[in-house]
């Protein structure tokens, strides 16, 4: 592993249960240094030895940065360690303070500490998505090398990040992004959209509507959700019903105040601090409930201006919520809870009914797509579930449909060639032509809609998912081949035909060449032939 833990004790009463987490992590092969506060604040050097010799790439930190007065030595051995801050994750041992059991508490620390390292671990994917690895290669160009570094520079900022390979083409006709975001950060370049940094207030809402994920956040992307919920079902938090709670950085701070006051978490629940929940969405919700796994998210201040874009991620959860109850437990349930005033985040989340995790539920989300990892979690519930019955697609659910117009459609496959995600295809028989679209390699780009010159082509959200679940292709349209007045041969939809002799009749085209668009290229060529051998020569 390239990640390892730091425990800062305050006292030998903390040492003692924090020893046995560190004993407990270590055996997963992560490195672990386990000093006391007060030396950390004498010699902070001794954090920069432990990160340096074990060559660590981030850190998960348990502490209390309010009693022990670490943000300054801890800061500055990161720095010099060369950690960026999206490197370093920070738990407040505050609200872990063991107020009956310790053996529970260390457990439940353990299971934040597992889930906080791989969360690190995939974040590193996105050192490799902004181009890190451009600085060592030969040949690269003065303005590459600029850009490389700028965007480096960029990943330590919570600016979701634009996946080029995953956007390009397709922002020439998708919206999702652009509709989302309500602060006009966002606007269309020539192969990708473009995030306006100085008008970008972070929250991540682009990201969570993006059909195929081409819009990550970096603190929180689609690989380092999907990590952290596997390690939640895979035995790992040794209980067969955990739940996530994601907050920001102010929710933490409240769940630190009402830790100290009294009010503590039940040890099924494991927090989480991320920039901001409009970052998470209803395929994340989605997600969890294929694994079993409930999932809340928390916005502590209605009052902030990144609420609205809160508000649209509540019916996601409840609908995926719904799906959660089906699939694992009648009871089990996942939310997002917007807090107005004093209200209490641990008696909100402690009102939760949890889902039990179905054994050896697994999502392999990090290496696909944000749209099959969603298709794959479908799989996922249906294949445990034979007679389950999946609800309607929302808003939320990344897979589409198309509907097309039969009197308007003229086959003329324009839909076909542009398509980016090869999702329509026209298949031919031997008397007809069929328009065939196959959602799930629809990434809803909308770019069918907009070359199509009769307008015959809608997009909308896919209502029955069964129909990815079962890899069905749907036939859209279909018509018979027209036939060549003069040797009988099939050319072509005879829809296309009728149209375009139509608009050429319009255009005052004459009679002889609106004659010769029902002939083949043999008739026409051997009709070209005969003509010029009766006019015979000049």
């Amino acid at each position: 592993m390239q990640t390892g833990l730091i425990l800062c004790p305050l006292d030998s009463g903390e040492a003692d249960w924090l020893r046995g987490v560190a004993e407990r992590v270590h055996v997963k092969d992560v490195a672990v240094l386990l000093l006391g506060e007060d030396r950390i604040r004498r010699n902070p050097d001794a954090v920069i030895q432990f990160i340096l010799r074990n060559n660590l790439k981030g850190v998960v930190v348990v502490c209390d940065p309010i009693e022990g007065g670490l943000t300054e030595p801890l800061s500055y051995a990161f720095e010099n360690a060369g950690l960026g801050r999206l490197a370093v994750n920070y738990v407040d041992i505050g609200t872990l303070s063991p107020g009956g059991n310790a053996e529970d508490q260390a457990s439940l620390l353990y299971a934040i500490v597992m889930v906080n390292l791989v969360r690190i671990e995939q974040g590193f994917d996105s050192d490799d998505i902004v181009s890190k690895s451009v600085l060592t290669r030969s040949g690269v160009s003065r303005r590459t090398l600029l850009r490389s570094l700028r965007r480096g520079l960029r990943v330590q900022t919570d600016i979701p990040l634009v996946l080029n390979e995953r956007c390009g083409i397709r922002s020439k006709g998708c919206e999702h992004c652009l509709r989302a975001c309500p602060f006009g950060a966002i606007t269309r370049g020539d192969n990708a959209v473009i995030i306006n940094e100085r008008l970008c207030t972070e929250c991540g809402a682009c990201a969570r509507e993006c059909p195929v994920g081409a819009i990550q956040s970096p603190a929180i992307s689609d690989a380092q959700l999907a990590a952290m919920l596997n390690v939640l079902a895979g035995g790992e938090s040794e209980s067969s019903k955990r739940a996530l709670l994601l907050t920001c950085p102010l929710g933490v701070s409240k769940l630190s105040e009402e830790a100290r006051s009294g009010k503590r978490l039940p040890l099924t629940i494991i927090p989480v601090s991320i920039p901001c929940v409009a970052a998470v969405g209803g395929v994340h919700y989605l997600w969890s409930a294929a694994l079993g796994v409930s999932m809340i998210t928390v916005c502590p201040d209605k009052s902030c201006q990144k609420s609205v874009v809160v508000l649209p991620v509540a019916e996601q959860a409840r609908s995926c919520g719904e799906l959660l109850r089906v699939f694992a437990g009648e009871t089990a349930s996942s939310a997002n809870i917007i807090l107005a005033g004093d209200e209490s985040i641990v008696t909100n989340a402690s009102q939760m009914k949890l889902a039990s995790i179905p054994a050896g539920a697994e999502l392999g989300v990090p290496s696909l797509s944000r749209r099959e990892a969603t298709i794959d979690a479908l799989r996922v519930m249906t294949d445990n579930r034979r007679d389950m019955i999946l609800p309607r697609a929302g808003e939320f659910i990344p897979i589409f449909d198309i509907t097309v117009d039969s009197e308007s459609c003229t086959l003329c496959e324009l839909c076909r060639v542009h398509c980016p995600d090869h999702a329509i295809d026209f298949l031919k028989k031997e008397t007809s032509l069929s328009l065939v679209f196959d959602p799930e390699r629809c990434s809803g780009c909308g770019i069918c809609v907009k070359h199509c010159p009769e307008d015959a082509v809608s997009l909308s959200r896919l209502g029955d998912l069964s129909v990815v679940v079962e890899r069905m292709r749907g036939e859209k349209v279909h018509d018979a081949y027209a036939k060549c007045a003069g040797c009988g041969a099939s050319m072509g939809s005879r829809r296309n035909l009728e149209s375009l002799e139509k608009r050429l009749k319009g255009e005052g085209v004459s009679e002889a060449s609106l004659r010769a668009l029902h002939l083949c290229l043999s008739c026409k060529q051997a009709t070209t032939v005969r003509s010029t051998w009766n006019e015979g020569p000049s």
